[in-house]
């Protein structure tokens, strides 16, 4: 409330800005193995995308349906973009780099990694919206 409204949301988009230059600062500190701060970064951009989406549609929130597009989508991005940042790193081909996503024995990729937490969040937010339906079912209507 100190703020005041104009200050708060000038200090919140600061804080997107600050942000992306903690994620361009996390790549530029690694050297070699990038897993964790793609999956920071894809992490970042379903929270951006998640928070540009319910703006266009005008609401806080998204759908479950909302959410699993969003999550595949985010996670098909990390597997395309962590593809090519590797490629163009280390001079080899994309697609080369996407078979690797494939073979679990080097581990498991950021973009798995993001579908998991994308797919934890479309669950947790069905749970929640079949107990609240439940709930509100279970309430009796007040007698007018």
């Amino acid at each position: 409330k100190r703020l005041g409204g104009l200050r708060w949301r000038r200090l919140h988009m600061l804080v997107y800005a600050i942000a992306l230059l903690a994620l361009i600062h996390y790549f530029q500190q690694t050297k070699a193995d990038v897993t964790v701060p793609v999956f920071a970064a894809s992490l970042f951009v379903w929270l951006m995308t998640y928070r540009l989406v319910a703006w266009w549609q005008g609401s806080g929130e998204l759908s479950t349906l909302a959410l699993l597009m969003l999550a595949i989508v985010v996670s098909l991005l990390t597997f395309a973009g962590e593809a090519v940042g590797i490629g163009i790193a280390f001079h080899v081909s994309p697609m080369r780099v996407l078979s690797v996503a494939f073979d679990f024995s080097a581990g498991i990729r950021p973009g798995w990694q993001m579908l998991a937490a994308g797919l934890a969040v479309v669950a947790v937010d069905f749970v929640t919206g079949r107990f609240s339906n439940r709930a509100l079912r279970a309430r009796p209507v007040a007698a007018e």
